[in-house]
């Protein structure tokens, strides 16, 4: 497993939070319109709370589509949590 966030405070609690509970868990500074990954790096990619409906224009979007397709191996499964607009 690999977490990854443009927040270098919330990536330094995720690993102290991990390996308090005894999880070894990889976690990378990174966005996700440039995942700091090779290509076909991962069986599954998810986007959580929300955090593509920060991505406001159609371009950014694309963008990260085609960043979490590259780094998904061939077999993989992408998921995207969308909130409801409110």
């Amino acid at each position: 497993m690999t977490g990854v966030d443009l927040s270098e405070n919330l990536i330094s609690y995720a690993r102290g939070y991990a390996a308090e509970i005894g999880l070894e868990i990889q976690f990378d500074v990174g966005s996700v319109m440039s995942i700091p990954h090779p290509d076909a790096s991962f069986d599954k990619v998810i986007c959580r709370w929300g955090a593509f409906n920060h991505l406001l224009t159609p371009p950014d979007q694309i963008t990260a589509l085609n960043e979490m397709y590259r780094v998904l191996k061939a077999d993989g499964l992408g998921f995207i949590e969308m909130g409801d607009g409110e």
